[in-house]
């Protein structure tokens, strides 16, 4: 199952990355990737935005990906990467 919308993507906090929404998961409602700066942006349903550093590409690809977003976030993102609420 692939996770993609043909909605117009939310501008990210960063570098002009483009966040893309995830429609199946009841916490995530979008996230985006940086290349640049290898850094990962998460929305959430309550409307907050973390960033997250030093997230491999293949990471963020991982959890968009995932049967459960929420899931992989907290096993595979949330804790291992610190987090900046930046929105």
């Amino acid at each position: 199952m692939t996770h993609t919308s043909a909605r117009r993507p939310t501008r990210g906090a960063k570098h002009g990355v483009q966040l893309e929404p995830i429609h199946d998961s009841s916490n995530v409602a979008a996230t985006s990737h940086d290349p640049i700066t290898n850094s990962m942006q998460v929305k959430f349903r309550n409307g907050f935005i973390y960033q997250y550093d030093g997230v491999p590409a293949g990471e963020h690809d991982a959890l968009r990906a995932a049967p459960s977003v929420g899931g992989h976030f907290h096993q595979h993102v949330k804790s291992k990467y610190a987090g900046v609420r930046i929105g």
